[in-house]
């Protein structure tokens, strides 16, 4: 199905095979409510490019952070729709440098997340959101040099699943101490290191 969205001829050459899957479900779990046809269309709109759509900034339009009824996002790239959106929904709009705060902050609750970028970190303290700092690295996305928290777990009934095993990260007691504080059991889907697949997106029923 990739293959005949020619995903796969225009990142081959660019990407390993994980760095192709972890791009595509990225895109999928951003953009929730669209599927792959729906993902054609979107990459035909940027001049039948769909490297174009992936080159920082025109790749962070869906990428927000919805916590403590407000949204983080990079304004000036985020798509217009979805802050009109947010708007609607009442939710306050903050404006912060980084243009993946999805990425990097894995939220909790909507009183506490965890991420490795300072400056989100403090942004969040000062917006009420208590923030546990950990270092950055190691968290897997090939081809990258490492990946980011916010795309290796996700928060659903109480517990916070992980693509890979949090205690084999270097600051693995503070994540395990900062959930389990927050009245969340860990639970990992595997026993490697971390990995960022760029998000979890739990449904019920058949998706199909």
């Amino acid at each position: 199905e990739l293959q005949s969205l020619g995903l796969i001829e225009l990142y081959e050459s660019e990407y390993s095979c994980s760095g192709l899957l972890a791009a595509s479900y990225d895109l999928r779990y951003k953009m929730p409510v669209f599927g792959m046809h729906e993902i054609h269309k979107i990459s035909t709109v940027v001049d039948y490019n769909i490297r174009t759509y992936f080159k920082y900034p025109s790749d962070v339009g869906l990428n927000a952070l919805e916590i403590g009824g407000k949204l983080f996002c990079r304004e000036a790239s985020a798509s217009k729709s979805m802050l009109e959106s947010a708007r609607h929904a009442g939710l306050e709009i903050v404006n912060v440098k980084q243009g993946y705060p999805a990425c990097t902050v894995l939220k909790l609750n909507d009183k506490a997340a965890i991420t490795a970028d300072a400056g989100m970190a403090k942004i969040l303290t000062k917006h009420g959101i208590r923030v546990t700092l950990i270092e950055p690295g190691d968290i897997s996305l090939p081809p990258h040099k490492y990946g980011f928290i916010g795309g290796a777990g996700e928060v659903d009934n109480g517990k916070l699943f992980f693509f890979g095993d949090p205690i084999l990260h270097h600051d693995g007691d503070k994540i395990i101490e900062a959930a389990t504080s927050e009245g969340l059991s860990i639970v990992p889907l595997s026993s490697c290191g971390l990995i960022d697949l760029g998000g979890i997106l739990f449904t019920e029923g058949n998706i199909y």
